[in-house]
């Protein structure tokens, strides 16, 4: 699954294999999807909207552990590779006697190209928040 679009909801993932589907249903789909995320070989993503709900995006578990930055504006996704980081979290939870859960949050913000886009429209940063599309991969 090698594409430029790295992180999927598990709509878009359904949506990709009705393409070659040999009879099942979408909701057996969705099933294999929440089953293979809470087995190891797909990572979730978990985003809050605006809306005060949860975006979940999907990408194969094949990548060492990173974290994702996230775009309220364009719904972009940034992938950080951090090894200092990992350990400082892996060591809170630790302290803290906590297991992590299978799931990344990602850290919402306003990227570069959007800053750019509302300075020159002459809005403020803060005008950018919520996704108006559907999540790309920045890097």
């Amino acid at each position: 699954m090698e594409s430029p679009q790295r992180h999927l909801t598990p709509e878009q993932l359904c949506a990709a294999m009705l393409k070659r589907n040999d009879g099942q249903s979408i909701s057996s789909f969705k099933k294999a999807i929440y089953d293979l995320a809470d087995l190891g070989p797909l990572a979730r993503v978990v985003v809050s909207d605006r809306k005060n709900r949860a975006i979940t995006f999907y990408e194969l578990a094949d990548r060492p552990v990173h974290r994702h930055l996230y775009c309220t504006r364009c719904a972009g996704l940034a992938e950080v590779f951090d090894a200092t980081l990992e350990q400082t979290i892996r060591q809170h939870f630790l302290t803290h006697g906590l297991m992590p859960a299978k799931a990344d949050l990602a850290l919402p913000g306003l990227c570069a190209d959007c800053q750019v886009a509302l300075a020159a429209e002459g809005r403020p940063a803060a005008e950018g928040v919520g996704p108006s599309a559907p999540a790309r991969f920045n890097g």
